[in-house]
């Protein structure tokens, strides 16, 4: 009788307890963009030919002095909105045009698009020298800086499938968002590094070395998507659906969101930061008639411990 009666007590208090804690509220962002940033990205190691100067660009299929304006790889910036809880980013690049041409995902000299990388907060870029800061004023930018020399910066690869045969670009293509493996021994693992479309991971060629462009993983897609070229084939437009419902934005407050992109070879790189306006929402009330059986299981607890109180005393 006693430990019916102390059960009884135990559920209706922990009961009773829950009902006043609040339920613990998911976090929401406000909507946002579209946010352009513009590309004042130049990123380290440049292999160009054998030459180790650095720069915005590298290539050569139009002359040096229109490199910005002409080249295949010219990437001018990113769009960057929050619709719902929908991620969408516009990449702004010459390279969009060339895309599906042969019924992959190739465009310029051997090269193909890469993936978008996607990481929270503010990676810490490296520089020459002080004054070069990401998006002020001064060049070059952040000209040291390599993904592998911070590979913790990124979280998500949203890796696009391939133009299929009789495809196009310019129609919607899958993509899927993997994550990236964080820990010691992995980090870094299942990120592809810029290549010339021949050799792999190599230094050799035309190309800014030991950059983030491709996903070489094989974890499980964590959200999908899609992604094709618009705006004349002037964008790469990638749209990750239900991006803000992940538990590393959805279950903690994040101020920030990095993205990155380039082509194969990075011989242009894009970086974007923007910033994120979050707040968790407040516990969802109870509903009237679970409060009222919440308490009356409390009373029953009280009057039970009240009653073998009175039997222990009897006896």
């Amino acid at each position: 009788m006693r430990k019916a009666f102390r059960l009884s007590g135990a559920i209706a208090v922990g009961m009773f307890g829950l009902a006043a804690a609040a339920q613990a509220g998911p976090i929401v962002y406000d909507d946002f963009g579209p946010i352009t940033v513009a590309d004042q990205y130049w990123g380290g190691n440049n292999n160009f030919n054998g030459n180790t100067q650095y720069g915005d660009i590298l290539a050569n299929d139009v002359a040096q002095a229109n490199l910005d304006a002409s080249s295949k790889f010219s990437i001018f910036g990113m769009d960057v909105s929050k619709v719902g809880n929908d991620l969408i980013v516009y990449v702004t690049t010459n390279f969009a045009a060339g895309i599906g041409v042969n019924n992959v995902n190739s465009s310029a000299l051997n090269t193909v698009m890469g993936a978008l990388f996607i990481g929270n907060g503010t990676p810490a870029y490296n520089s020459a020298g002080a004054g070069q800061t990401f998006g002020g004023v001064g060049a070059p930018e952040y000209d040291l800086d390599i993904y592998t020399a911070d590979k913790a910066r990124f979280d998500y690869a949203f890796v696009p499938s391939l133009v299929g045969v009789g495809e196009v670009a310019t129609t919607a293509h899958s993509a899927a968002l993997k994550p990236l493996d964080q820990t010691v021994g992995g980090l870094g693992t299942d990120v592809q590094l810029s290549w010339t479309g021949n050799t792999s991971n190599t230094n050799a060629g035309g190309i800014r070395t030991q950059q983030a462009v491709d996903y070489k993983g094989n974890a499980a897609s964590i959200a999908t998507g899609e992604w094709q070229v618009v705006t004349g084939g002037t964008q790469i437009k990638f749209t990750i659906d239900d991006f803000f419902l992940l538990p590393l934005f959805y279950d903690n407050l994040q101020t920030a969101l990095t993205l990155a992109w380039a082509m194969s070879c990075a011989n242009d790189v894009a970086y974007a930061t923007v910033g994120l306006v979050g707040r968790a929402v407040p516990g969802v009330p109870l509903p009237a008639g679970l409060v009222l059986l919440l308490s009356g299981l409390a009373g029953m607890g009280v009057l039970g411990r009240y009653k073998a109180k009175l039997m222990r005393s009897a006896a």
